[in-house]
């Protein structure tokens, strides 16, 4: 993830341009499957339509989806959005409710480090996106000094 500071109270985040390729690349190669059994299915009873539909809009999701991070100073609020062809989640965090960034292990996740909002409303932390040790320390730090929040390790 890449943090971009466009203004004194504005920055995003966005994905890296390997990220946004492969993602590319890998959506188009399963449109064509996709595209190459739909032509067959024809021969095939209903049951196989209904799967080749949910495939189709998986890989449709693939090839379209795009994922922003906003950091606005101005309304106090870090704004995160998934977008396909249509809206797919937004959620708005107030900024006001942030008592610190976090870096935790996970063991779960392939990466196995997640950063974490730690808010003053919830007793359990948020968790705001996962990766390596070293991109999820870069970023929280970088998110921290922007909007004058702690980063805690």
């Amino acid at each position: 993830m890449l943090f971009k500071k466009i203004s004194s109270t504005k920055a995003i985040i966005t994905h890296t341009s390997v990220n946004f390729v492969s993602r590319k690349i890998i959506g188009a190669v399963t449109v064509l499957i996709t595209i190459v059994i739909g032509l067959t299915l024809g021969r095939n009873s209903d049951l196989s339509v209904i799967y080749w539909a949910l495939a189709a809009l998986l890989t449709w999701h693939l090839l379209f989806v795009k994922v922003s991070i906003e950091i606005d100073l101005n309304k106090r609020l870090i704004s995160t959005q998934i977008n396909s062809v249509y809206p797919v989640a937004k959620q708005d965090i107030p900024m006001d409710n942030i008592k610190a960034f976090s870096l935790d292990f996970d063991p779960k996740k392939t990466n196995h480090y997640n950063l974490l909002i730690i808010s003053s409303l919830k007793d359990k932390p948020f968790k705001f996106n996962f990766g390596s040790q070293a991109e999820m320390n870069r970023l929280g730090h970088r998110i921290a000094k922007f909007s004058g929040k702690p980063f805690l390790t």
